[in-house]
């Protein structure tokens, strides 16, 4: 299999992205082509047997847009790492990765450089990590009562069906993760460590959203209850995000980052998307079909616009559709958001939600529990560019002789164009 960078040769010093880079290059559907016989099933899905077909016939799922693999007979899966770990008999998330690695840079036709010891001890911390993750989405999502699913589907309109599906949890108070190996666990800014001993649990009483790619967990966030602390309560901590490595924090390695969007495998193979503000927003997009990504606040941090463009410049369109408000703190957002990616040649819309008289905000999950699918696609339709947006925000006076509207006109295009200049994306 010859990846599309030919001879590209990948840089000596160590990559936090490296393995992602490597990953996005492969299709799971190629890569397990070479060694199992798939056929097309409907949809993304594919099928196969490893191994000898047993009365129930292929075991073998494989799901082209979420890139992942699960073998029914074996009960074994995951991504393509996985897959080529399990295929040659090497463990993906263990001391083999650095082997893993380098098999799947020559499908990629990557030239991988040889690795330094340090480098390897990095590549196998963020796989251990991530291994934790999912693990620990697992745990979560078993706390989960019918009380809990009833309360999740009452409040924002997420189904059992999807919550099942993206593994939402929760993280009862009682200390769920004590059966996670230790170092790890340590590392992985889900505990905090006074003097190297494991105190609290970072997401106690909260709803565990899971950041789902390439089928392994890789970030989570906990959404506050009335079991929360009440300390973070108090501190109005409604969100709250894993420890990264920092003072205070030096124990918490340098490979949990904070640099992924909530529903980044919905775009692959995407003509469009949707940009929400919230992760509830985004999670009900999904569930009604539409790719959708959210930075889980109003606005993507300027370090992450590199990502955002390198995410959507294939897209067709890109529609914004964050929370109407009385404060406009969602419009501020979606506007900043507008600005960077159309100053990068992305073509972009905003979508206002129809507000209720009397009701101070709505986002997305409020208004889909009224409406459908068809509706949504209808506010699309009406989506307006940025331009006509901030045009249509000017006040010229009715009483505006023709040569003052195209003076004004004239000015709101000037002002514009410096602002474009002056971007800082």
């Amino acid at each position: 299999m010859t990846g599309p960078l030919g001879g590209f040769k990948m840089p000596s010093t160590y990559n936090r992205d490296k393995v992602e880079e490597i990953k996005s290059l492969l299709d799971i559907v190629d890569v397990i082509g070479r060694d199992i016989d798939l056929h097309h099933i409907g949809g993304d899905e594919y099928a196969g047997t490893v191994g000898e077909a047993g009365s129930s016939g292929e075991s073998l799922k494989v799901n082209q847009v979420q890139q992942t693999w699960y073998d029914f007979k074996n009960k074994q899966g995951g991504d393509v790492y996985d897959w080529i770990g399990n295929i040659n008999g090497l463990d993906a998330r263990g001391a083999d990765f650095p082997k893993v690695l380098k098999i799947a840079a020559d499908l990629a036709g990557v030239e991988l450089e040889e690795m330094t010891e340090q480098e390897r001890d990095a590549a196998k911390e963020k796989a251990d990590i991530h291994n934790i993750y999912t693990e620990t989405a697992e745990i979560y999502h078993k706390n989960l009562t019918p009380e809990l699913y009833d309360y999740i589907e009452n409040k924002w309109g997420i189904t059992r069906e999807t919550v099942d599906k993206l593994k939402i949890g929760y993280a009862t108070t009682g200390g769920d993760l004590t059966d996670l190996d230790i170092t790890t666990l340590k590392k992985s800014g889900l505990v905090y460590v006074n003097n190297g001993i494991i105190g609290g649990e970072v997401f106690e009483g909260r709803i565990i959203f899971p950041y789902l790619k390439n089928g392994k967990v890789v970030y989570l966030i906990g959404r506050e209850t009335g079991e929360t602390p009440e300390a973070e309560r108090k501190k109005r901590m409604k969100y709250k995000k894993l420890l990264v490595h920092k003072e205070g924090h030096e124990y918490v390695s340098p490979e949990v980052q904070n640099s992924y969007f909530y529903g980044e495998d919905s775009l692959r193979g995407a003509e469009y998307c949707i940009i929400t503000e919230g992760v509830a927003d985004c999670i009900v997009m999904l569930q009604a079909g539409f790719p959708c990504i959210s930075p889980v606040t109003v606005q993507f941090r300027e370090k992450d616009h590199p990502k955002l463009i390198n995410l959507t410049k294939r897209l067709k369109r890109v529609y914004i559709c964050n929370d109407n408000e009385t404060n406009k703190a969602g419009l501020k957002g979606a506007l900043n958001t507008a600005e960077g990616l159309e100053g990068a040649g992305i073509e972009v819309r905003l979508i206002e939600l129809p507000k209720p008289e009397g009701v101070d905000k709505i986002d997305i999950a409020d208004y889909m529990k009224g409406h459908s699918p068809k509706d949504f696609k209808e506010l699309m339709g009406s989506s307006v560019s940025l331009w006509t947006y901030k045009l249509n925000q000017q006040v010229i006076p009715a009483s505006a002789t023709s040569l003052d509207r195209h003076r004004d006109f004239k000015t709101f295009i000037s002002n514009e164009l410096k602002g474009m200049e002056q971007a800082e994306w």
